[in-house]
């Protein structure tokens, strides 16, 4: 059991039924033997992916390998998700534990999926999404744990993050405008491929990822794009809205469900880059969404989307970014959202054991480390 694992490193709280802590949960402190208390925050989520991570396992099939939740396996890339999550949360606490179980998957799902041609695929979906949405785990949770990464494997996941960039290149996915969320992702492999490789030609095609997912040409893409809702006066645009169009069946346009995707990706880019760009896009969408977020619940009308197009749509508001641009962004104005927000996601995923579906699973990941992330005194982790 992860939970008991824990206490090799830290005193890992035990939880009632609320899931309050009753001990304290520490990271390395100043001095190499000093250790500083978590921050609410930083506890919250390290409780809520250490109780989320161990309820999975109580309900994972007798021996299935790292990684594998529930047979038979319909996603994954969204499997690996809590790896994620778990990278994020050793790192902060340098728990060997969540450390060996993250590389554990990520190993395996290396082996696993990752062809020759550098792309990840499985037996069903698009190959050029899967290495996108797998290259920026593994990827960010590199960058994370890159302090603890024996030299052989930070070259190999480093070798396999430029595999995967290489091949997205080479399909021409740069130059083709899928998807707001799509492109947004594929921008952000780029700016990991050039973090961890430190190779120039990446930062160009960074430079070329993020163009096309803001400004594709229109006489090729009309509709795809950035589109204002209220045009920004600021220069950080924190007094305007906007989103990335998605195209679905209900035509080219704005989708809620998609943009806080878009959103969270953009968040993911911005702590691994501090690009101002970002920051003020990340300022637009999350203002955009805002507008359709019950205070009281955090749940998001996501109705009547592009593609999503159901009459009455509601889904839980549980993007990051909020407090990344508390945190990072300068946005005062949102930080009393931030502890109810907080309290609003750590009740969806504990309401959703012990079976996380494979959405929940990758938002997990991707979710909790970008919260941990965000706290200024964490800059080593990203």
């Amino acid at each position: 059991m992860i939970a008991a694992a824990l206490s090799l490193t830290v005193a890992l709280p035990t939880t009632g039924a609320a899931g309050a802590a009753t001990t304290t949960l520490s990271k390395p402190g100043a001095t190499a033997n000093s250790r500083v208390p978590l921050s609410a925050t930083e506890k919250k989520m390290v409780t809520l992916v250490t109780d989320m991570v161990a309820a999975m396992q109580r309900g994972a099939p007798a021996g299935a390998p790292p990684g594998v939740w529930n047979a038979p396996v319909t996603c994954w890339r969204c499997d690996a998700g809590p790896a994620w999550a778990l990278a994020a949360s050793a790192a902060l606490t340098t728990n060997p534990t969540q450390r060996n179980q993250a590389v554990a998957i990520l190993d395996r799902t290396i082996a696993a999926y990752q062809q020759p041609n550098g792309s990840f695929a499985g037996t069903t979906g698009s190959p050029d999404i899967d290495t996108m949405f797998f290259a920026v785990e593994l990827g960010s949770s590199a960058i994370a744990l890159r302090s603890y990464l024996s030299a052989a494997r930070k070259a190999a996941w480093t070798s396999s993050i430029r595999a995967a960039a290489d091949f997205l290149v080479a399909n021409g996915n740069l130059g083709w405008y899928t998807n707001g969320n799509i492109n947004i992702g594929n921008t952000y492999v780029m700016a990991l491929a050039h973090r961890l490789t430190g190779d120039v030609r990446y930062q160009a095609h960074y430079e070329t990822a993020l163009s096309l997912a803001v400004s594709p040409p229109q006489q090729r893409w009309p509709g795809y794009g950035l589109h204002y809702t209220k045009t920004p006066t600021r220069a950080d645009g924190s007094d305007g809205k906007a989103y990335f169009a998605e195209a679905g069946s209900g035509g080219i346009g704005y989708d809620p469900e998609y943009t806080v995707l878009q959103l969270e990706m953009l968040t993911k880019i911005f702590l691994a880059t501090r690009d101002s760009r970002v920051l003020r896009s990340m300022n637009l969408l999350a203002n955009q969404l805002l507008d359709r977020v019950d205070r009281k619940t955090w749940m998001l009308d996501a109705s009547k989307g592009t593609r999503h197009t159901d009459a009455r749509r509601l889904i839980h508001f549980d993007t990051a970014a909020l407090q990344t641009l508390v945190n990072l962004g300068r946005r005062t104005d949102l930080a009393r959202h931030l502890t109810p927000q907080l309290a609003a996601i750590d009740k969806e995923f504990r309401t959703d054991v012990p079976g996380l579906g494979d959405r929940a699973k990758y938002a997990l990941g991707m979710i909790t480390s970008s919260i941990i992330a965000s706290v200024p005194a964490n800059s080593r982790l990203r």
